[in-house]
């Protein structure tokens, strides 16, 4: 029978102890998910549209959220979601992929941990979270590629089949959705693909789709991108209002869009509208994916952003954001069996995939966004820093790298 606790032990339950400061444990090595741009993301794209589309709409009592990401050494996109998590009484279960990941010195495994990393005590044992934490004890980190998951016997997707569906999927990776080189091209794309089948057939409530992604032509396999292209070609040829509106947009027609990614020999669009019509391939191709699974499922695109690495002229990565949201069929759990046939989907096929054009080529310069807003400017390099030192890196070294951006 447990022990009956005394007053004064019910009010240390109620307030825990919060861990002291940080020590440095590592050297400050300045990083591109370092840059304030990169807390900009975390805070106005990736944490702002979970709050809108997820947390506000959740069903009172539930106080979990499960997230998929693959997270930097620092996990700042994971630590990023303290404030909302708390002020809604959040937990996070978080499952991450980083085959390059290191311990700190100091911060061993335990014996039980097995292949994976215990996130909550690996986050305790460096003094990243506290007694009252909103980060889950069943969060894992995997030291594994998440290309893997397209593996059926893999450990990656061993591990992603204990963990059930997930609020939000965060691929924010270190290269290209389509790699350059010819080997392995397309293994992300595939292990996106298993992915979106893998959480269609598990889960009926929308869901958040995050991609970071490389996208100018010197960055992509271009005749790779053959399956993101055919989607776009699909749509055209099936709706003559969607090609209008991709050649006003794209200033050319599926086959010409077609032909820069076939054709050794073509003219390229510039860099810019290039990177917007990648972004419309992937949105595309997305939702051609998503049709298939049993329920199907609409995606729409949220507001997304195209940037640039330091010393290069034109943005050349793209930040997208989707909306998922599943279509059950009459039959399925909570859904009135009063419908005696699903809707024709085609309609809203068509509405989203007009929104699609427009939102892509909407993609806002988050660069020149941040060189033309000083306030907003300071407020994410703020934040970095204090999330910096928080990790435990020497507050002068991350101070005097911000320093440059304010």
């Amino acid at each position: 029978m447990p022990e009956k606790k005394e007053p004064e032990d019910l009010a240390e339950d109620v307030v825990p102890p919060i861990a002291p400061p940080p020590t440095i444990t590592r050297e400050f090595e300045p990083a591109p998910w370092h840059r304030p741009r990169k807390q900009f993301i975390r805070k106005y794209q990736w944490n702002h549209e979970i709050v809108e589309q997820i947390v506000k709409k959740q069903k009172a009592g539930q106080s979990v959220l499960r997230v998929l990401g693959l997270p930097s050494s620092e996990f700042l996109d994971l630590l990023s979601m303290r404030g909302f998590c708390q002020r809604n009484g959040l937990k996070v279960i978080y499952l991450g992929f980083n085959v390059s990941y290191t311990r700190p010195e100091g911060s061993d495994p335990s014996p039980e941990e097995g292949p994976g990393v215990d996130l909550y005590r690996e986050l305790q044992s460096q003094r990243m979270i506290d007694a009252s934490s909103f980060v889950h004890p069943s969060s894992s980190l995997m030291p594994d590629l998440f290309e893997q998951i397209r593996l059926p016997n893999s450990v990656s997707r061993n591990v992603l089949n204990r963990y059930g569906d997930f609020d939000a999927i965060n691929l924010d990776l270190c290269g290209c959705i389509i790699r350059p080189e010819r080997e392995r091209a397309t293994d992300a794309l595939h292990a996106l693909a298993e992915l979106l089948n893998w959480q269609s057939t598990r889960r009926i409530s929308p869901w958040l789709l995050f991609l970071t992604t490389f996208a100018s032509p010197h960055e992509i396999n271009l005749p790779a991108c053959l399956p993101l292209i055919q989607a776009i070609k699909e749509n055209a040829d099936d709706s003559e209002e969607f090609g209008e509106d991709l050649k006003a947009k794209a200033d050319l027609d599926a086959d010409g869009i077609m032909s820069c990614f076939t054709q050794p020999d073509a003219e390229l669009p510039e860099v810019g509208r290039f990177i917007r019509i990648f972004a419309l391939a992937m949105g595309k191709w997305l939702a051609a994916k998503l049709r298939q699974p049993n329920p199907p499922s609409f995606v729409s695109m949220l507001p997304s952003y195209c940037f640039r690495h330091e010393n290069i002229e034109e943005p050349h990565l793209l930040s997208l954001a989707y909306l998922i949201e599943p279509a059950p069929s009459p039959g399925s759990p909570g859904v009135s069996t009063a419908l005696a046939a699903p809707p024709d989907p085609m309609p809203q096929y068509r509405k989203h995939a007009k929104k699609i054009i427009t939102k892509s080529f909407g993609i806002r310069d988050l660069d020149q966004l941040m060189d033309d807003n000083a306030a907003k400017r300071k407020e994410v390099a703020e934040e970095t820093e204090q999330l910096l030192v928080a990790c435990g890196f020497d507050a002068r070294a991350v101070r005097s790298f911000l320093a440059q951006y304010e």
